[in-house]
């Protein structure tokens, strides 16, 4: 088979219609990604009061060998609400702001380290990517939190006034304000403290009058989880025993199954709901007897049924599968012909 090379006018075809392609498909999958975001962002906000400023960090990068780490996973909370798989990234977000309640900071680019690290996305990239318009770099995170429960405006040149944080402001200056992290189940006294533990502690220390609640119980990820997988099981085919590829019923694990309510002693799982239907197996092939026989001959190897193999005599001139015999030379022949039948049979006896 010969293939011919493809030409320059081919491959700018081919160039051409890849970005047209990008162009079309990417803007629309993008899209839809942010709506997602976002609605996961405004389910939040909507549980939290004026006075509450909420913060989810990244998940640190963990050290394999010296300079070494292992492969980067992000915070599940952070990748939910945000969608950024990127180190040293923060989401803030803070309901009593008129337009920008919802701030991300991320890492500056640094040539050297993306030299090393590989490529760390711009403020404009974030925006793209996650959907959020306010986008300061990580450097102005404290500053930022500190000026918030100071009642203060961020951001602004001498002179210049807004009004973007005034109801957190009246909410802070009324004890009102609240920090809601994700805190988790809480560690023993002789366990050492997580990282956001530690960083609430030195944050009460300073604004004593600011109370700290967990925000676990907010982002909720789980029902949306279990529709996910609930859908791939349910569009994911299942192997019969006939070979066959059958569709799966879907399975609601809060409703009762198509049998009947669940009562008492019975079972309301997956593996109960999505049982297979019965089905009719086809009857079983004949077998042959070359399993089984090893002295059947060459023509009623592979055809002869099984109870007629074991029923049938072997002749005594048959040799065993895998042993060969020499072929009667013609003097044998003439001498074997010139026997009588009883005298043969006596002598096969004998023998």
């Amino acid at each position: 088979m010969i293939i011919s090379r493809p030409t320059s006018t081919s491959l700018r075809r081919l160039i051409i219609a890849g970005l047209l392609l990008a162009a079309t498909a990417g803007p629309i999958r993008a899209g839809e990604y942010q709506d997602d975001l976002k609605a996961r962002r405004v389910s939040v906000l909507r549980k939290l009061d004026a006075g509450t400023v909420m913060i989810a960090w990244s998940a640190p990068a963990r050290v394999y060998s010296t300079d070494v780490n292992y492969e980067y996973r992000q915070d599940s909370n952070l990748l939910y609400l945000a969608g950024l798989d990127q180190e040293e990234t923060i989401l803030v977000l803070m309901p009593g702001a008129a337009t920008k309640k919802e701030v991300i900071f991320v890492r500056e680019p640094n040539a050297r380290r993306e030299h090393w690290n590989g490529h760390t996305l711009t403020r404009e990239e974030v925006t793209a990517q996650t959907g959020i318009e306010t986008v300061y770099f990580l450097a102005q995170f404290e500053p930022f939190i500190t000026t918030m429960f100071n009642a203060r405006n961020f951001g602004l040149r001498r002179g210049e006034t807004t009004t973007e944080w005034n109801a957190f402001q009246e909410e802070v200056k009324a004890g009102r304000g609240k920090l809601a992290l994700l805190l988790g189940p809480r560690p023993a006294p002789s366990q050492e403290l997580p990282e956001v533990y530690v960083w609430a502690n030195k944050f009460r220390d300073r604004f004593f009058g600011v109370a700290v609640t967990d925000a676990k119980p907010i982002v909720r990820r789980a029902p949306a989880r279990r529709r996910s997988i609930q859908r791939f099981l349910t569009l994911r085919p299942r192997p019969s025993a006939s070979g066959r590829l059958l569709p799966r019923r879907s399975v609601s694990h809060d409703s009762p199954t198509a049998t009947g309510p669940v009562g008492k002693g019975q079972k309301n799982d997956a593996r109960s709901a999505s049982a297979d239907p019965p089905e009719s197996h086809p009857p079983a092939p004949m077998l042959s007897a070359r399993r089984f026989s090893r002295r059947s001959s060459p023509s009623t190897r592979s055809t002869t049924p099984l109870s007629e193999t074991t029923n049938r005599k072997l002749s005594p001139t048959s040799a065993p599968r895998g042993r060969r015999t020499a072929a009667p030379s013609p003097g044998a022949r003439e001498s074997q012909a010139s026997v009588p039948d009883g005298d043969r049979t006596e002598m096969a006896s004998a023998s």
